[in-house]
C-alpha cells in the first residue's frame, strides 16, 4: 500500500506497538524495562529519543496512510501474530495501527 521498505513499515508501526504494550500493561515490556534498570516510561522515552536522533521518528501517516486505511491493513496482516504476546485479536492490530498514525 505504501511502496516503502519492510524496515520503514516496522519503524512506523513500532511507535504504536510500544505505546500499545504500555497501555495494555504487557508484562514483557515491564520485564524489558526492569532488565534495563528503568521504568517503562523511561524506556519509551529512550526509544523515542533514539528514533529522533536517527531521524526515524515517524508513524504510518508519513508513509501516506490514514485512519481510513486501518481496517483494510488490519485485515491483511498475515503470519504468526500469536507469537506476539500482546496479540489478543484483530482489535489488537487495529489499536496498534491507530496509535501508529
Amino acid at each position: 500500500m505504501t511502496s516503502t521498505s519492510h524496515a520503514q513499515g516496522l519503524i512506523a508501526i513500532y511507535k504504536g506497538w510500544l505505546q500499545y504494550l504500555y497501555n495494555e500493561n504487557v508484562d514483557e515490556l515491564v520485564d524489558l524495562a526492569t532488565d534495563l534498570d528503568m521504568s517503562e516510561v523511561q524506556f519509551l522515552d529512550k526509544v523515542d529519543n533514539l528514533k529522533k536522533e536517527l531521524s526515524l521518528n515517524y508513524g504510518i501517516s508519513k508513509l501516506g496512510l490514514c485512519q481510513d486505511h486501518i481496517e483494510k491493513i488490519a485485515s491483511m496482516v498475515m503470519g504468526n501474530v500469536q507469537a506476539d504476546l500482546s496479540y489478543k485479536d484483530i482489535n489488537s492490530i487495529t489499536n496498534i495501527l491507530k496509535l501508529s498514525l
